[in-house]
């Protein structure tokens, strides 16, 4: 029997900062799941992204100006929030962001076996993702 084909999913990475935001693109460009990639450098942005692209994964930035990634989760609402990884450098946001369905949180500077476990816990549910992307075109 022939292996089935992974199915991919859109993820979308959430930074204000360009060189985090060009580090994560270019780690999920390696990864088995990953279809198409999105980014977005502000918490504004990030809502426009996910309501008009409904991606499977977000990679979203706690502290931002303006909008911060627990904002953003906010305004787009629970029922409606793909399935998001923070990233951060501040740890004190851990909780509130487990509290919100979290997948996981990868604390800045990461290291690569840290990524490599968050993704190990992506591509686990790789499936479910994909098939939600899908489903919402």
């Amino acid at each position: 029997m022939a292996p089935q084909p992974i199915e991919k999913i859109c993820v979308l990475v959430v930074d204000d900062e360009a060189p985090a935001r060009q580090r994560l693109l270019d780690l999920l460009q390696r990864e088995p799941f990953v279809g198409k990639l999105l980014e977005a450098g502000d918490g504004i942005a990030a809502v426009r992204a996910i309501e008009e692209t409904h991606p499977g994964l977000v990679f979203l930035d706690v502290q931002m100006p303006e909008l911060d990634g627990l904002s953003v989760m906010d305004a787009v609402g629970p029922e409606s929030m793909p399935m998001t990884v923070f990233v951060t450098a501040y740890d004190q946001h851990a909780v509130r962001a487990f509290e919100a369905n979290a997948l996981d949180y990868l604390l800045k500077p990461f290291s690569d076996e840290r990524y490599e476990a968050t993704m190990a816990r992506c591509a686990d549910g790789s499936m479910n993702l994909a098939s939600r992307s899908l489903a919402d075109g």
